[in-house]
């Protein structure tokens, strides 16, 4: 019979890797809803600029907003291979889509992990029924040591 630690490892891989994974996605599409709603909220003062006789004015006089809009549209157009700005309909159903996913991937997760349990409490009956104390002890002490 296997150790312990190795019946089922699914758990921890799946959990650790598949998952964060789709939450970096979504930390990316949630930076991404946050810039272009920046990008959004200060475009008509930044065509106003495009538009005035006196930039440097004008820029003095609304800095902070410039400043925003611009850095929006960079870290936007960097983001997206095209160069392009993405549209909020777009990435609110990129996002509708990682939640979703996420949430199967947590259930799944869910599933395996119980099953673990009961595998280990199986394997724990087994051992107390054919006396094997002395080996489930061991597989204990090597498991905490991982």
């Amino acid at each position: 019979r296997p150790p312990r630690s190795t019946l089922f490892p699914y758990t921890t891989l799946f959990r650790s890797q598949k998952t964060k994974d789709t939450e970096t996605q979504i930390k990316s599409v949630n930076e991404q809803i946050h810039y272009l709603g920046q990008y959004l909220s200060t475009k008509y003062t930044y065509n106003e600029f495009l538009k005035a006789r006196f930039k440097g004015k004008f820029r003095k006089d609304y800095a902070d907003e410039i400043e925003k809009h611009e850095k929006a549209a960079q870290i936007l157009k960097a983001q997206n291979p095209d160069g392009s700005l993405p549209k909020m309909k777009d990435l609110k159903l990129e996002k509708e889509r990682l939640l979703a996913l996420k949430a199967a991937q947590y259930d799944t997760y869910t599933y395996y992990k119980d099953y673990q349990k009961e595998l280990r409490t199986a394997c724990a009956n087994v051992d107390n029924i054919l006396g094997q104390h002395h080996i489930r002890d061991h597989t204990q002490r090597t498991e905490q040591t991982l």
